[in-house]
């Protein structure tokens, strides 16, 4: 997300609220991809940051779902103008 480039799927992303994961704790949240130790803490906090949301978890997963759908397609508004 540090990127300056925009497209329809990036402003989809941008929109997504984040959760409150500590920054302090980055380098614990990668291990997490080669650990199954460490996958379970984050999975812990994953779950807490989930069951404080306002609107439940069910809101939330369902937008995950969708960056994840091969069947969405993001509108680009900035392609659109440059092929216009």
């Amino acid at each position: 997300m540090n990127t300056q480039s925009t497209s329809g799927y990036l402003r989809f992303l941008r929109k997504i609220e984040p959760l409150d994961f500590d920054p302090a704790l980055a380098d614990e949240y990668l291990a997490c991809f080669a650990s199954d130790s460490a996958k379970a803490m984050v999975m812990d906090e994953l779950e807490n940051h989930y069951s404080e949301l306002e609107d439940g978890a069910h809101a939330r997963l369902e937008i995950m779902a969708i960056i994840n759908s091969p069947n969405v397609y993001f509108d680009d508004a900035d392609e659109d103008e440059e092929e216009g």
